[in-house]
């Protein structure tokens, strides 16, 4: 009666042991699924009528709004229009050194 009664006992243990490493696994694969959410690009347009050097990589000459925008852009090279970025920081960092032909080589589109 003692040996089937070890044997029950080791038999339950092993179950045990199974059946809590597989919700083990199963819980650390779950975690492991998460992604992180895209973050979507904001746009970004040229506020101001100034060409003055260095107007363009001004952050304070941009504003964030729809795209299309409200006012096309048209055409035309001598002024930025809009250009996307993450946030105004990203915006920052895109314009930082650069200047006026610089900018607008970079940016999405430019109108008169």
């Amino acid at each position: 009666m003692s040996i089937l009664k070890k044997a029950w006992l080791r038999a339950s243990a092993g179950v045990l042991t199974l059946v809590l490493g597989f919700f083990v696994v199963v819980g650390a694969m779950d975690r492991g699924d998460k992604k992180t959410p895209e973050v979507q690009p904001t746009v970004f347009h040229y506020a101001s009528e100034s060409t003055s050097p260095g107007a363009f990589a001004d952050i304070n000459n941009w504003e964030p709004g729809p795209s299309p925008s409200t006012t096309p852009c048209a055409t035309g090279d001598n002024k930025p229009c809009e250009t996307n970025a993450l946030d105004e920081q990203d915006l920052a960092n895109m314009l930082s050194g650069k200047d006026n032909e610089e900018v607008l080589e970079i940016v999405n589109s430019t109108r008169e």
